[in-house]
Formats: structure tokens, sequence, C-alpha cells
């Protein structure tokens, strides 16, 4: 997996949209837009700023080892559970209801 898509997961994870994520991060949004595109890579500043504002493990971002999050109260999500939670945020209000009540149908033990 590449930094773009670590990158991509982790701002899925925050649930900001591009705009509030660069506002926090104090990261300009068309640089932002940059990395996820996979055009470059941050660099020393941006991964300083990623770190202290908003409090990504820079060592995970950059191989994958660790935990997402610098602080241990965050529990990393694995591939599956993130591309379920990102597909939760893409669909509309139907959609989320249909995807909730089977998850707990799913969940039932017999």
């Amino acid at each position: 997996m590449s930094i773009s898509e670590r990158l991509q997961i982790f701002i899925s994870h925050t649930g900001l949209n591009l705009k509030e994520f660069s506002i926090k991060s104090a990261i300009p949004y068309r640089t932002i837009q940059g990395y996820l595109a996979d055009e470059r890579d941050p660099g020393p500043e941006s991964l300083t700023k990623l770190s202290a504002q908003m409090d990504m493990n820079i060592d995970w971002l950059l191989t994958s080892e660790g935990n997402m999050f610098r602080s241990s109260s965050s529990p990393t999500l694995t591939p599956d559970e993130t591309a379920l939670l990102e597909a939760y945020r893409a669909a509309d209000e139907a959609g989320r209801a249909a995807l909730l009540i089977t998850a707990k149908a799913m969940a039932r033990k017999p």
C-alpha cells in the first residue's frame, strides 16, 4: 500500500472532508491533493504537521508499521473495517440504513 493510499485511509478515519482536513492539519489543500494523487510524498514539514496536528503515527504512514495514531487510545482499523466504513460514508441515507440492518443481522449469533 502506498503513502497516498494510507493517507486516504487516515483522512477517511478522521471523518473530515479534504478541506476540513487541510485546515486542521495546517497543510494547504492543493498540497494534500498532490499527496492523494501520488504526485509527491509529504516532506519533513508536512510530516511534522501530520504528527503534531492530527496525531498521525508517521512510521505507519511511511511504512505501514505500527498503529495509525500516535496515541494508544485510537484503535487502528483493519483494511476490511476501513472498506466497510468508507462504503457506509459513501452511501445515501437509505444505503446507510440498509448497511446497518444487514450488519446487525449478520452479527447475531444463532
